[in-house]
């Protein structure tokens, strides 16, 4: 059994804080074996990096990261508390699942949960909101840019979808916010009706920087905006579910959770002109 994938498992339980067993199973490209994978997830657990969930009423089964391997595996960034409630449960295997999809596409350069994100990021990144996750696109010849991502279940009121949409208007209509659209994923029927709905009303600009898809896997997602569906997440050559997102200064940084060495990806971000150019739907 090669032992040497520890790391690597140990990394992807810190990317994606929860993962189920098919979830683990695809970031690695199915290179172990089921009873490979349960010998490290059993090895984790013992030692308390990981622990069991179970969402109390949907069938939702997955393992979490504990406090103990993000304070081992973020060693740059202060402890992150785990959530305790375990009805979030259904919620966060989402994220991780689309976020997993995004790593496939071959514009996508980054991805950050948010576990990962810091009150200093968030406060530069959008007006009073706190994504799901955020997602960079790197296209050649183009600034780099990034994007909220919001998982949305379950239908919330008119009123609250208004806010949301607001809070992300004024975050693009600022340049002093590092936000320049959004990813909006709604499998219900209802709630991407609501969406599609009140999205109708907005200004023509705003809905050129948002976009709304009812699929976990992204699959209704245009391959101009993310690039082409790879097979593999290790087949994009930035290996995004390898990095994790930092802000300083105005850049944007990865850094390598296996080599604990930063670097430097993508370029200073430009203020947005008054145009808003589109993501080319």
């Amino acid at each position: 059994m090669n032992k040497s994938m520890l790391p690597e498992i140990k990394n992807a339980f810190s990317k994606f804080r929860v993962l189920g067993g098919e979830d683990l199973k695809e970031v690695l490209d199915g290179r172990l074996k089921r009873s490979q994978l349960n010998y490290y997830r059993h090895l984790l657990w013992k030692n308390k990096l990981i622990k069991r969930r179970a969402h109390p009423w949907a069938m939702a089964d997955a393992y979490e990261a504990t406090s103990a391997l993000l304070d081992e595996s973020l060693i740059r960034m202060p402890s992150r508390k785990v959530h305790d409630k375990d009805d979030e449960l259904e919620h966060r295997l989402g994220c991780t699942r689309i976020m997993i999809e995004l790593c496939k596409r071959s514009f996508v350069s980054g991805v950050a949960l948010e576990h990962e994100l810091l009150p200093a990021d968030l406060v530069h990144f959008c007006h009073k909101r706190i994504p799901d996750g955020i997602v960079q696109i790197s296209k050649p010849g183009k600034d780099s840019c990034e994007l909220g991502v919001e998982l949305e279940w379950s239908r919330k009121s008119i009123v609250r979808v208004d806010e949301i949409f607001a809070e992300y208007q004024i975050s693009l209509e600022s340049a002093k916010y590092q936000c320049k659209g959004i990813l909006i994923v709604a499998p219900s029927e209802p709630v991407f009706d609501l969406y599609t709905s009140k999205l109708e009303k907005l200004p023509g600009w705003f809905q050129n920087w948002i976009i709304l898809s009812k699929r976990l896997d992204l699959s209704d997602v245009s391959k101009s905006i993310l690039g082409e569906r790879l097979n593999s997440v290790h087949q994009n050559t930035s290996k995004p579910a390898a990095k994790r997102r930092l802000i300083a200064d105005n850049k944007v940084k990865y850094l390598n959770d296996l080599k604990h060495q930063p670097s430097i990806k993508g370029a200073y971000r430009r203020s947005r002109s008054a145009e808003h150019t589109p993501l080319e739907f």
